[in-house]
């Protein structure tokens, strides 16, 4: 199992993605800044259903300022190493 240190990345997907899932976030992502929903049968196997009773997936994010937004209002630890790829899609007030 891999240690983010409680740290949230945000990466640029592909062009030909999903319509509207321009960014994902990849790393310590809490399930604040994730989709709830119904769990399927391959969540309850896989052990993804949470305490109340839902699993949680992505998110559609469209652009750098929706998650910056989120992650402010949630109390998300976004990326701030100069060497990350992070750092070319957005910048982060230290």
């Amino acid at each position: 199992m891999f240690d983010f240190k409680g740290i949230t990345h945000v990466i640029e997907n592909p062009a030909g993605h999903a319509a509207g899932f321009n960014f994902s976030l990849v790393g310590a992502v809490p399930l604040s800044m994730l989709e709830a929903h119904t769990p399927t049968r391959a969540d309850i196997c896989a052990g993804r259903v949470q305490a109340d009773g839902k699993a949680y997936g992505p998110r559609r994010w469209e652009t750098i300022d929706q998650i910056l937004t989120a992650a402010a209002t949630n109390g998300v630890r976004l990326c701030t190493s100069k060497t990350c790829a992070c750092r070319r899609l957005f910048t982060v007030v230290e």
